[in-house]
Parts: structure tokens; sequence; C-alpha cells
């Protein structure tokens, strides 16, 4: 009697957890809007922070004061990069769309990494007048190109898909960038 009670109480609370979890296809639509609209804004602030990077090692040099401006620079990267880890992808979504979700996060940690460590060879550049490790620096432009490219591709493909407006930042266009990098790390053969 004890185990019939039991196996019901258990087969009724297993039902309730499944009830629970699936989500009707438009509160799976709105979760989708809400996490392209999220991502929207990392990506935005993300180019914002990136042409900040590229401007200020640009029009800067090796001013002392670089140093001070690209470690707020990494700084924001750093906290964009914990934002978008912290992203929950709802258990309600189907598979096809968590596993959209979860590419899309992968591939903003990814890239927001990759700019997080290009960031602190600026710096090192900046400090010493040379890089440590150029291959290192390499490895995190090829890092952050190709995932932030990604990224953004399926987010516009998103937005399409769900009707949300996807921004885009006006890309900074340097004047002495390549030079600079070039001259003093080669890394950007």
């Amino acid at each position: 009697m004890i185990k019939r009670i039991l196996y019901l109480f258990l087969s009724l609370l297993l039902a309730l957890s499944l009830v629970g979890c699936a989500k009707t296809e438009d509160e799976q639509k709105q979760i989708m809007k809400a996490a392209i609209i999220h991502f929207n804004e990392i990506n935005y602030k993300t180019e914002k922070n990136m042409n900040q990077m590229m401007e200020t090692f640009d029009n800067k040099g090796s001013n002392p004061e670089v140093w001070l401006d690209l470690d707020n620079i990494k700084n924001n990267f750093n906290s964009y990069k914990k934002e978008v880890d912290s992203i929950k992808i709802d258990d309600g979504l189907s598979q096809p769309r968590k596993d959209t979700l979860e590419r899309l996060k992968k591939s903003y940690s990814l890239g927001i990494g990759g700019l997080i460590i290009f960031t602190e060879s600026l710096q090192e550049i900046v400090k010493d007048g040379k890089l440590s490790n150029p291959y290192k620096s390499k490895d995190s432009v090829k890092t952050w190109g190709e995932n932030l490219g990604t990224g953004y591709e399926t987010l516009k493909s998103l937005g399409k898909e769900y009707d949300v407006k996807i921004s885009a930042t006006p890309q900074y266009t340097p004047k002495n960038f390549p030079a600079n990098c070039q001259a003093k790390c080669n890394f950007l053969e």
C-alpha cells in the first residue's frame, strides 16, 4: 500500500513538472524576442567599446593615459562577457531554439573573450613597446573576428525571423591603427 501511494505521488510530481516545462508557441516566441533584444544590446555595447578601443590606440599612440583608457575598455568587455555568460536559456523552449541561443551565447562569450586578450595586448604594446607573445594576440584577433561575426550573422537571422530590429554601430575607420600595430607587434599579417 505504501509503495502504491509513493508511486502515485511520484507520478503526480513528474506529470506536474512536465506540464510546467512546456511553453506554448506564443510564449516561446516572446522568450526568443526578449533574448534577441538582450543579445542585440550586448552586441551594440561590444561594437561601440571595440570602436573606442581602436580609436584610443589609433589616436593616442603610446601616451601613458592610453593604458588607463584601455584598462577601462577591457573592464567594459569583462562586464559584457559576464553578462553573456550569465544569460539563462529558458527550459520551456524547444530544443532547436535552445540550441540556437546556446550557440549565440557561446559565440559572443568567445568573441568578447578574444577582445579582452586583444585589449591586454594593446596595453602591453603601450607599456613595453612590444608584445611578449604575438601569437596569442594573433589568435585573439581570429577568435573575436570569427565568433563575433558568426554571432552577429545569427543575430541578424533571428531578428528577421522574429521581427526584431538589429542595430549596428558605425565602424571606426582606423587611420594609423594597422600601421601602429604592425610596426610594434607583427600579428596583423
